[in-house]
Parts: structure tokens; sequence; C-alpha cells
């Protein structure tokens, strides 16, 4: 689990999903990816191969 506040966490849920993630006031972006470790997760090469599950929080 990673936390933090937007618009970093904004930018980089959009790149590594691949896809634009806007995040309003008290809301998360879900994301996934099969990785043996976070440093194979957070690879340059990994970059869009997260999967966006869900959007949630109090406006979604």
């Amino acid at each position: 689990m990673c936390v933090g506040h937007n618009k970093g966490w904004e930018e980089a849920a959009s790149s590594w999903s691949g896809r634009a993630i806007k995040l309003g006031t008290a809301t998360a972006a879900l994301l996934q990816v099969v990785a043996a470790s976070w440093s194979e997760a957070l690879a340059e090469d990994g970059t869009g191969k997260w999967e966006c599950v869900a959007i949630v929080g109090a406006d979604v």
C-alpha cells in the first residue's frame, strides 16, 4: 500500500497504468501489477503495465 497526496499520486497512477486517472478529494486509485518485488514493479519498463482496478472514495 502506498499513500500520498495529489498531484503526484494522480500523475504516478496515470503513468503506471498508461491511462489518464483523475483523483478528486478523498479518493484513491486501486492499482495492481504482477511483479516479484517492488523494484521490479516500479522499474522503468513497468510503466503502463499496472492495471487500474477501481477508483474509490466518497464522491465516486
